[in-house]
């Protein structure tokens, strides 16, 4: 997105969440999605949900710089899993990077879900997949 729709973006985020800022119940970091990932520990996590670029070399960073910040037993969770023309035009590569990260790491892919998305009427998927205690990383 262009520099100032992600202005609009970050600003109606932290009106949204005002006073869980305010309370320190939510912290905001503005970075990167694959630079942030580095300012948390190991196994922080019990769900990451991956929303950001969708492109496959994008989309397999995140999961990758992720991977180790989720709980053994947690959730990695995303969006726009899907082979409508519309993220085909837009080079969507969200699927061969989930795919071939779930084949890389061993995790299970749990779930696919269909939504509507009211504002543009079109389905859009989301995934969850979940680490097992014990598989390698």
């Amino acid at each position: 997105v262009s520099d100032s729709e992600g202005e609009r973006r970050y600003e109606f985020v932290r009106q949204r969440f005002a006073e869980p800022i305010a309370n320190g119940t939510v912290i905001m970091h503005r970075a990167l999605s694959t630079d942030a990932a580095s300012s948390f520990p190991d196994e922080y996590f019990d769900i990451v949900y991956v929303d950001a670029n969708h492109t496959y070399e994008a989309c397999l960073a995140d999961l990758r710089a992720f991977n180790r910040k989720i709980k053994r037993t947690g959730l990695i969770c995303g969006h726009d899993f899907q082979t409508v023309p519309e993220a085909k035009a837009a080079n969507n590569g969200v699927i061969q990077a989930v795919n071939e990260f779930v084949i890389e790491t061993g995790y299970e892919f749990l779930m696919l879900t269909l939504l509507l998305c009211q504002a543009s009427i079109r389905s859009w998927r989301e995934l969850c997949t979940r680490r097992e205690r014990g598989l390698s990383r």
